[in-house]
């Protein structure tokens, strides 16, 4: 049974090589996903051109510049072998994006990020990160060290996901749509919680609040818990996909920098939750969900942690 189109959202205008390249990423990407998922793709590109505070003659060439390129596009599509529509708005991207998004059900959203590591904070791009904020749908964005590694799907091999838990009903969403992914690809799914991310966590509280951290008690009596409910986890999962197994990350740490580490060369993709709503709002996109997709060598699919951010 095919699953419902991906929506891949891009921007046209940007023709530096940066803005040609992960516009080539996301395509390619994206028709290979649709194939293997047997699933129609719909192509957006958002034309803000009247935003632009440029001469006309300079509009007019950007004009012409946008419209030979979206000519090569729609000849491009429309070699694949599964249905592409190509759509063109004139707006605002990130309200287009979420009104097309509204119109339509899709199984993603895939959008590429130009966020960078500042000398005060890691930012995503505007637009990528308003859309993680207010879509209703699993959201696939590659950051910006994805992009620099020039990441492909290997046509050839089957697709391996690491689906990140915190072993709580928030990542219950995320945890069924690894498994879908992987009983749809046939791939193979690897299930990670980081008991050493909490544990960074805490030691920052305790400093913070100037508190020495003495946290020897607490991880002797919690970790091999924590590593049983992991256990627990995947047992349940095996029900529904044979191919799960599990990844405990011991040693504090921050979960992006950890992740990192092992996903680099082994996995093709990257699934997390968001924070409910409420604390979605006040976080903006959280720190941990931010730090992954900015550091992260593989796309990662961002996705809402429960029914009521749907509503």
């Amino acid at each position: 049974m095919a699953l419902k189109p991906i929506l891949l959202a891009d921007d046209l205008l940007d023709t530096s090589r940066s803005g040609l390249a992960r516009s080539k990423l996301l395509r390619d990407f994206c028709e290979e996903l649709a194939s293997r998922l047997n699933s129609d793709l719909q192509v957006l590109y958002v034309d803000n051109i009247n935003s632009y505070k440029i001469p006309y003659i300079e509009k007019k060439k950007l004009t012409l510049k946008k419209d030979k390129l979206l000519s090569f596009l729609r000849n491009h599509f429309s070699r694949c072998v599964f249905h592409t529509n190509v759509a063109t708005r004139i707006g605002d991207p990130t309200l287009s994006i979420l009104r097309e998004e509204q119109k339509n059900e899709y199984e993603f959203v895939v959008v590429g990020s130009r966020g960078n590591r500042g000398l005060k904070k890691a930012i995503l791009g505007s637009v990528s990160e308003e859309i993680l904020r207010r879509s209703s749908d699993p959201v696939i964005v590659f950051g910006p060290e994805a992009q620099n590694l020039k990441y492909q799907l290997d046509p050839e091999e089957s697709l391996k996901i690491l689906c990140l838990t915190d072993l709580t009903k928030a990542s219950v969403p995320a945890e069924k749509l690894a498994v879908k992914l992987g009983q749809k690809l046939g791939g193979h799914l690897t299930v990670c919680y980081s008991a050493g991310d909490m544990l960074h966590e805490l030691r920052e509280t305790f400093v913070s609040r100037g508190i020495k951290p003495s946290l020897r008690v607490f991880s002797k009596k919690n970790i091999k818990q924590h590593e049983k409910s992991l256990e627990r986890k995947v047992s349940s999962l095996r029900r529904k996909l044979f191919s799960v197994d599990s990844l405990f990350l011991e040693q504090p740490g921050i979960l992006e920098e950890q992740v990192s580490k092992e996903v680099k060369g082994v996995y093709d993709l990257i699934v997390m939750g968001t924070h409910s709503r409420r604390k979605f709002l006040k976080n903006f996109i959280g720190s941990s969900t931010r730090g992954m997709i900015l550091s992260s060598p593989v796309p990662v699919v961002v996705v809402p942690s429960s029914e009521v951010e749907k509503a």
